[in-house]
């Protein structure tokens, strides 16, 4: 589930315009939003969520936002971290 790396070719345009769009189609509370990011261009994308989560794999400058953070991408942390918050069945 690990998206590929993207290049910001407009700062008109991120990754949060597309999640916020989903959010509005779907018309989720921001309080029931999660988002999962590892690298400083995941920021924005991580802001406008409810609950944005870093991965322990995550650049460091990501780390001083305070963000919750969850395991390594290598270890499951994105299943982890679902299992662990009752957002998904534990196998």
């Amino acid at each position: 589930l690990h998206s590929f790396p993207t290049r910001r070719s407009s700062d008109l345009v991120n990754k949060a315009t597309g999640v916020k769009k989903i959010i509005e189609y779907l018309n989720v509370p921001k309080e029931d939003t999660y988002c999962f990011g590892d690298g400083i261009n995941d920021l924005e994308m991580l802001q406008c969520v409810g609950h944005p989560v870093i991965m322990a794999n995550c650049m460091n400058e990501l780390r001083s936002y305070g963000f919750e953070q969850t395991g390594d991408v290598l270890d499951d942390g994105f299943y982890s971290y679902l299992a662990i918050n009752k957002l998904i069945k534990a196998i």
